[in-house]
């Protein structure tokens, strides 16, 4: 029987079996000892020399590393990309897992998973994340296309986008530093604002906002909208004007008529509005349920459209009652919607049940995932961008939110009312939504009091 191995020998008292393959051209050494995890049973390892004194180094500098591991605690000789990702991530909310799912197939994988890069990432250091940032900035400017849709630039990448990959990427290699799955704690967060491919908007233009011409248009197919809702809510909607070619060019039949896309329009409608008449967060919106619904009316005898936020739905964690500024049409909008979620899902929906329940939910059991019909809409609008200082921005249902604040804040509502509505902070309305300028104020800048007249001395003089 031909032997395995050739010019074996021993390290360490034969704790490390040092060797070469019978059939090895290159006449390069391995190293072979136990487990010190006892996942298998040995590990073998290239030294990737041919040099005996260079092979019996790097054998004895492995096996010292492997144990040391071990006994640290980390579980593993070798830590891999996979172990990482999979160790940490149902410590994440739902829906910081499915970003982070998202940026690890597109980006981290490719290159934290190389095993060339990177053959035990135990050893990961600062110029490694370097690394990976400038193979991240550069990654959609080396595509042949750019097929993101919300793209903010051709080939460029937004700093906030950046910034948010960076904090989820942190988490990991934070977490996987202190089970000692890493030697060391490299440097994560990076300031990118000089290179030419990432942009830098200011913080209140980070989302796009409605203006006045797009305003305009998103109220008119509101309206529309739910007209065409109601008159076929009995009979079968009839458009106004029908192509001799129908199976060719369809018309809105096939919208109002079918059931999975009557649902989902009347959804996509019903959510836009109620965000834009209370300024609901789309996080907060999507997880509302029946039981958070109530028409409320006061001693006057005024009716209110109310909705809780319940601790556990509110991104702050604080439960707030969010109150419509458009009296009881909210809730009547609402329970319009509510005759539209029976009709799909055939049956009267409970208080537990979500309000914007996933389509694809047999049952209704799911909330809904509403980005991207909403993109639909604003696109086929034309209105899914704004231009903001030479950089095209996508509208989202968070510029709905940006609306409703906008409009309060035009109409005069004070800050401290307006951030208590919204479940933020003063300071938070003032640094990303007031926006507006002092010339919508004009009226109130300029209001003089009658009990006070201006000498221009800069001193109100009463008139009496």
């Amino acid at each position: 029987m031909m032997n395995t191995y050739r010019d074996t020998t021993y390290l360490m008292g034969k704790e490390i079996m040092l060797y070469r393959l019978p059939d090895s051209k290159k006449g390069n050494w391995y190293c072979r000892f136990k487990n010190p995890s006892g996942v298998t049973t040995y590990i073998r390892k290239s030294m990737k020399t041919a040099s005996e004194g260079i092979a019996t180094k790097r054998a004895i500098d492995m096996y010292n590393d492997m144990n040391a591991k071990i006994r640290l605690g980390a579980g593993v000789v070798e830590t891999s990309w996979d172990h990482i990702i999979e160790s940490f991530i149902d410590e994440l909310s739902p829906r910081r897992q499915e970003l982070a799912r998202d940026y690890n197939q597109r980006y981290w994988k490719p290159f934290f998973d190389d095993g060339r890069r990177f053959p035990d990432l135990y050893k990961l250091n600062d110029r490694d994340l370097k690394g990976y940032w400038k193979f991240r900035i550069n990654y959609w400017a080396n595509k042949e296309s750019d097929t993101r849709t919300a793209a903010k630039g051709e080939g460029r990448t937004s700093d906030t986008t950046l910034r948010l990959e960076a904090y989820t990427l942190k988490f990991f290699l934070v977490s996987a530093y202190n089970r000692n799955l890493l030697g060391q704690l490299p440097k994560v967060i990076y300031n990118h604002n000089a290179n030419a491919l990432v942009l830098n908007l200011p913080s209140a233009n980070r989302r796009g906002r409605f203006d006045e011409e797009s305003s305009d248009v998103i109220r008119r197919w509101w309206g529309a909208t739910r007209r065409k809702l109601l008159i076929s809510k009995e009979i079968p909607y009839k458009p106004t004007a029908t192509s001799k070619e129908w199976n060719k060019a369809k018309d809105e039949r096939v919208i109002f008529n079918h059931p999975y896309n009557r649902y989902n329009i009347a959804m996509t409608y019903t959510i836009t509005v109620t965000v834009a008449n209370t300024g609901i967060r789309p996080v907060e919106i999507v997880k509302l349920k029946w039981g958070d619904i109530e028409a409320f009316t006061d001693e006057d005898g005024f009716e209110f459209s109310v909705i809780q936020i319940r601790k556990e739905v509110s991104k702050v964690k604080k439960h707030r009652d969010a109150v419509a500024r458009d009296f009881r049409e909210t809730f009547n909008r609402l329970m319009e919607f509510k005759y539209e979620w029976s009709r799909y899902f055939g049956r009267e929906p409970t208080e537990n049940d979500y309000v914007f329940s996933n389509a694809k939910s047999e049952d209704g059991s799911k909330n809904c995932k509403p980005h991207q019909s909403i993109r639909n809409l604003l696109m086929k609008l034309g209105i899914y961008k704004q231009e903001v200082e030479g950089v095209l921005v996508s509208r989202t249902l968070y510029s709905f939110r940006s609306m409703y604040i906008t409009e309060r804040l035009k109409n005069g509502m004070d800050a401290y009312t307006l951030a208590r509505a919204c479940g933020t902070s003063i300071e938070m309305i003032e640094r990303y939504y007031d926006f507006n300028k002092n010339i919508q104020f004009r009226h109130d800048i300029t209001r003089h009091y009658k009990n006070y007249e201006f000498s221009g001395t800069g001193r109100p003089r009463n008139e009496e």
